[in-house]
């Protein structure tokens, strides 16, 4: 938990300093492309192996997004009990 608040008072210190709406949207789309593309590696993953159980590690930059992804991802493919 302490982490998350971390990561959130580092992104709001570093957007005062930028402060440039072009370079957030960039970064910010930049962001959403990796993380999809991670939740997509998992997905091809399910469908071509057999598992028990695993484990889903990612900064903790990612965390409050990915989290939200997964409850929208969930409705669409259910490979993966999240």
């Amino acid at each position: 938990m302490k982490l998350y608040i971390l990561e959130e008072k580092q992104r709001s210190i570093c957007d005062q300093f930028i402060n440039n709406k072009e370079i957030d949207e960039i970064f910010d789309h930049d962001i959403d492309n990796y993380e999809n593309s991670m939740l997509r590696n998992i997905e091809s993953y399910c469908n071509d192996n057999t598992f028990k159980s695993a484990i889903f590690m990612c900064g903790v930059g990612h965390r409050k997004s990915i989290i939200n992804k997964l409850k929208e991802y969930d409705n669409i493919n259910n490979c993966v009990r999240w």
